[in-house]
């Protein structure tokens, strides 16, 4: 059954905006075949054949357009990638602005180069001339992602939350857009909008990794564990050698109270990265909660050995100081310094027992300031400074008695 070029134009955007090469692809032949004069049937074809990785096919297609239609907006596009992709970034820029300059407003061409604008770090220019292409072609989903994508790296949030989240709804039976807006809105804090893009893409891509990597993401962020471990399992069939996953399953084991297999997961991620990753990631889980049993339990037997991380080193002399035993935090803490002078985490704990343990307030005072010069950014280490200097300028209570009874 013959289409016109306007059909196949629909349907090739449409799979398109999927990331469907296959069935992308497969339409270009059938217009290519059905409509041989026509040079944008033959640019659909090279941009098919680009996607697909062949560049080869597509710069032969391009040209096949190009003898049919010099000015064809999507071979001149596709053209531009090319060139870009091997090198020629301001011969495809030249390439572009020309073309638009020459012709009437084309969606292809303003993406293309609206692409080439945000390489180059000229991101208003860029955001400019999506935003264009979204109005002249509002069904084509590559204007309306990039310029959300855009708006969120100039900081404009509230703008990109709003159109990644009208991206997807415009869009409920594609997967990758479900899964472009649930990731992006993930990444800007807005759990509850982007869950309902991740489960949509879930529904319709199926389990694929990515898909369900920041879908269990977003379930712990909502505190939804349990429904995050199933998917996190369901994920661990296919990788189970991914670190992300065994992270993912020990956090949420242990934010349900699970602390076997909380340690379980983190224990196997140590093994499959061959270091303490693991055992540090739980650690800190137990350090943020002042846990000094459990977390000795768990650090000590590391802490012991030559050459211990110095965050585990760290963990342990945290651990005895919650657990009342200053001197012996004192001296896991002053054994970490001396093995990692330049770890500024340790400087800043030892001024804290220093001060509050031991009333050393002049050492105290040193090592945060060391801290502070090692992480000059902490909020945390100024907090400690300012509470020693003002500890240190206070009037001594001993010298009003004396005073006041006339010693």
């Amino acid at each position: 059954m013959t289409q016109t070029m306007a059909e196949f134009n629909d349907a090739f955007i449409e799979a398109d905006n999927c990331e469907d090469w296959g069935a992308a692809y497969e339409l270009a032949e059938r217009a290519s075949e059905q409509h041989p004069r026509d040079a944008h049937a033959w640019a659909m074809r090279a941009r098919a054949h680009l996607k697909r990785g062949d560049e080869d096919a597509s710069a032969q297609d391009v040209q096949q357009a190009l003898k049919r239609d010099p000015q064809c907006a999507l071979a001149l596009a596709t053209q531009s990638v090319l060139l870009d992709n091997n090198g020629r970034s301001r011969e495809a820029m030249e390439l572009l602005n020309r073309a638009i300059a020459s012709g009437a407003p084309n969606a292809n061409l303003l993406i293309a180069r609206g692409w080439q604008l945000r390489q180059a770090g000229q991101l208003e220019a860029a955001l400019n001339d999506f935003q264009q292409a979204m109005r002249l072609a509002p069904n084509d989903q590559r204007a309306t992602t990039n310029s959300a994508a855009l708006l969120g790296d100039l900081g404009r949030n509230h703008e990109a939350i709003a159109l990644w989240n009208e991206a997807g709804r415009a869009a409920p039976h594609n997967g990758m857009v479900g899964y472009n807006a649930g990731t992006s809105l993930l990444q800007l804090g807005e759990y509850q909008l982007a869950i309902a893009h991740l489960d949509r893409a879930r529904q319709l891509l199926g389990p694929t990794n990515a898909v369900q990597m920041n879908r269990a993401l977003t379930l712990q962020y909502l505190d939804r564990h349990q429904e995050a471990i199933d998917e996190w399992l369901d994920l661990l069939k296919r990788e189970p050698e991914w670190d992300w996953v065994l992270s993912g399953l020990g956090r949420s084991y242990h934010h349900l109270g699970d602390a076997a297999n909380a340690k379980r997961y983190f224990t196997r991620m140590d093994t499959v990265n061959g270091d303490l990753e693991g055992t540090i990631a739980y650690g800190w889980l137990l350090f943020n909660r002042s846990t000094g049993k459990e977390l000795l339990k768990l650090v000590e037997p590391h802490a012991r050995k030559p050459n211990a991380p110095p965050e585990i080193v760290r963990m342990m002399g945290m651990a005895k100081r919650w657990l009342g035993q200053y001197d012996e935090a004192r001296e896991w803490m002053e054994q970490n310094i001396a093995a990692h002078e330049d770890y500024a985490p340790s400087h800043g704990d030892l001024a804290v027992v220093l001060q509050e343990n031991f009333q050393e307030n002049e050492a105290a005072l040193q090592h945060v300031q060391v801290a502070i010069a090692l992480d000059p950014q902490s909020t945390y280490f100024r907090s400690i400074h300012d509470s020693l200097v003002k500890e240190m300028n206070a009037p001594k209570k001993s010298g009003w008695l004396k005073r006041m009874f006339g010693g």
